[in-house]
């Protein structure tokens, strides 16, 4: 089990966090010199037996079908285990990609699978049956690649990213940047960044929660682990990112 570790706080600040509408906020600590980064932090999820969210801002996740095992440090019950089957995480409407704002998610990943496998899934559209996905896909058998899939003009285009998939069976970190004051998507695997190339984001409207381990038409399910989410509303930096990959919760 890991324990979250928290260091004295040395100031404090207010943060406002906007969500899809642009009228909603949140506020969490900013601890300098901490073990992770936490300005605009979102919330984390350790998956120490549960997928409940270890930040102040207490967005908890719904897990389903969902074991818990050894994670890369060997701690137990401290990973979350997808069967491949019916395994799957929804997590609340205030943590999801969101359009027209900066991004950061980071989290590990352990899988053996040699097929496509869709990670994190999010609808976008006014109904259900105009909805694209939004998201983050592995296709590690026809294209060898990743693919962090957002909304464009046509409703759902790709950033393909070549020889990036997880290497089989050991534990990978990835982070996914989307800066929108700058326009720049950026992808780093072990806190080496492997990509960065524009993007055209837009004010789409969201039909969904975000999901991990299967996509909304319950299709290309993920068998593997899954630890240690970050979520932010802003760009990280490249030390920022780094100390992510160095954090190694007790």
């Amino acid at each position: 089990m890991k324990t979250i570790f928290f260091k004295p706080l040395t100031f404090m600040l207010l943060l406002v966090f906007s969500c899809s509408n642009n009228d909603d906020s949140n506020t969490q600590e900013v601890v300098e010199d901490g073990p992770f980064p936490s300005e605009g932090l979102i919330a984390y999820y350790l998956f120490n037996d549960n997928a409940k969210d270890s930040s102040t801002n207490s967005y908890h996740a719904t897990d389903n079908s969902i074991v818990y095992e050894e994670d890369r440090n060997g701690n137990q019950s401290s990973a979350a285990a997808f069967n491949g089957f019916n395994a799957f995480i929804v997590f609340p409407e205030e943590v999801r990609f969101k359009p027209m704002q900066s991004t950061t998610l980071s989290f590990w990943i352990k899988t053996a699978m040699e097929s496509r496998y869709d990670l994190f899934d999010q609808r976008i559209g006014s109904t259900n049956s105009d909805s694209h996905n939004h998201g983050i896909i592995v296709n590690a058998a026809e294209y060898g690649n990743m693919q962090y899939v957002y909304p464009n003009y046509n409703g759902n285009n790709g950033t393909s990213i070549n020889e990036t998939i997880p290497i089989r069976d050991a534990w990978t970190h990835f982070v996914y940047v989307k800066d929108t004051t700058i326009k720049t998507m950026k992808i780093y695997v072990n806190s080496v960044e492997v990509y960065s190339g524009a993007f055209s984001d837009q004010n789409f409207e969201i039909n969904g929660n975000l999901i991990l381990g299967v996509n909304y038409n319950e299709t290309y399910r993920f068998e593997g682990y899954i630890d240690d989410i970050f979520m932010y509303s802003k760009a990280l930096d490249n030390s920022e990112i780094t100390k992510l990959f160095n954090y190694m919760p007790q």
